[in-house]
């Protein structure tokens, strides 16, 4: 049994919005997380895609593309953006190496 694979057997990548026939399985949003968290569900991803119906494919295929786009939370935002501020403009070598430019009095 693969990641995709629910306890009963069914693929739960499988699904076209809209169809009532074949309604999708799982949430679009999920999807891409566990793409993006979970490297075995991107290769059992890839395993089960070929197999898949053409409208199932056109389904998946920006989720898959999204899905390698890494998520990047505010809190990696902020860290970023004080780590630019904190070490802006320190120099260590050079004629004023380690001080000031007017002197550390």
């Amino acid at each position: 049994m693969g990641f995709w694979d629910s306890e009963s057997g069914d693929n739960l990548l499988k699904g076209v919005v809209g169809d009532t026939a074949n309604p999708p399985r799982m949430k679009d949003e999920y999807i891409v997380d566990f793409l993006r968290r979970i490297p075995e569900s991107r290769v059992d991803f890839n395993e089960k895609y070929p197999g898949m119906l053409t409208a199932e494919k056109t389904r998946l295929d920006p989720l898959s593309v999204s899905a390698m786009i890494p998520a990047v939370d505010a809190t990696t935002v902020e860290d970023n953006w004080q780590h630019r501020m904190v070490t802006k403009g320190i120099y260590t070598v050079g004629k004023n190496g380690g001080s000031r430019a007017g002197g550390n009095r």
